[in-house]
């Protein structure tokens, strides 16, 4: 492109790139916010319009970015997590479960509770009228992994008791003897740390700390009531096993017992150099990096801040200090 954009300060490097191979075109959407599928809708007919102009002008590149576009690939990268992330994270679960409790009855009473839970917490969401958004829509994820430690660690005690010779009934009683008390005291100290979102100032963090919350108390109470009495009525087989079955945790044990004061004296070194490194995180909300280079808002973005001023804006407040100021003279040179 050559012509008289190109000599025009507020166009360049914002409407016209610097040697006029990259041109943008700013469209304004107004939605009339009356349902949730305005914006998909939108992007929708964005891109058949991006994929018309490409066939058409195959020479040409064209790239699609923005606020619209943005909060759009917030949800492409969600259903693209959830048909390959998620199942591939269920998956992994499933076979570290299977790995640890060696029992079929004790990995579908796990699933049960995890299932029960989220369905729970995001149960409670709906009814409450919270809106999914990046940040809560994190909340599944999050409560999987606490009620996956809930049931795993009443499991394990329980399958271990019954491995020394216990009866069914007596593993459960001493199961929840032993794993009441802590996993209690974890619940609810996870309870109150993510209730705490809500003292931040957005509302989408909040919203996922009252969505977590629940979960985690959801999470407490179906592997407190429900896990033992599942349980009691699924058969379950386990190898009685007379000798130790914890030879090297017996053994981790022994060593850090050993060297119990070397050890506390080396951790809390470690711990303090540690934290004497926190002063070095850089806060940094650049949102486009939030994205993988593969997702096509991304790239485009990219390509955006690469050839024009991209998506980030610097703007100063001058106030005239009077009606009609921005007019005088001495404001104008000033």
């Amino acid at each position: 492109m050559n012509g008289p954009a190109l000599t025009e300060p507020l166009l360049v490097d914002r409407a016209v790139s610097r040697d006029g191979s990259t041109v943008s075109v700013n469209v304004t959407i107004t939605r009339p916010e009356l349902s949730e599928d305005e914006g998909p809708a939108a992007m929708a007919y964005a891109h058949d319009l991006a994929a018309e102009f490409r066939a058409n002008n195959p020479d040409l590149q064209l790239g699609i970015t923005g606020l619209l576009p943005l909060n759009n690939a917030f949800v492409e990268a969600s259903m693209r997590d959830m048909g390959t992330l998620v199942p591939l994270m269920y998956g992994v679960l499933l076979l570290v479960m299977v790995a640890l409790l060696r029992s079929a009855s004790g990995t579908f009473v796990a699933l049960m509770v995890i299932g029960l839970t989220a369905a729970t917490a995001m149960g409670v969401a709906g009814w409450m009228g919270i809106r999914l958004s990046p940040p809560s829509a994190l909340a599944p994820t999050v409560i999987l992994t606490i009620a996956i430690a809930d049931s795993i660690h009443l499991l394990v005690t329980l399958f271990g008791e019954m491995r020394r010779g216990a009866s069914k009934h007596d593993a459960i009683v001493e199961s929840l003897r032993v794993n009441f008390g802590p996993v209690f005291l974890t619940s609810l100290t996870t309870i109150i740390g993510f209730l705490s979102l809500n003292f931040s100032d957005s509302p989408p963090f909040g919203d996922l700390g009252n969505i977590t919350s629940v979960g985690v108390g959801a999470a407490w109470v179906y592997s407190i009531f429900l896990l033992p009495a599942l349980i009691a009525v699924l058969p379950v087989r386990v190898k009685i096993q007379r000798e130790s079955t914890h030879r090297f945790m017996d053994r981790l044990a022994d060593f850090v017992i050993a060297r119990r004061k070397p050890l506390l004296f080396g951790m809390t070194a470690l711990v303090i150099g540690l934290g004497a490194m926190i002063p070095r995180i850089e806060l940094n909300d650049q949102f486009v990096n939030y994205f993988d280079p593969s997702l096509a808002f991304r790239a485009d973005t990219d390509f955006a801040m690469e050839n024009l001023s991209g998506i980030y804006q610097v703007n100063w407040s001058l106030p005239a200090g009077e009606t009609g100021g921005i007019s005088d003279p001495d404001y104008l040179r000033r």
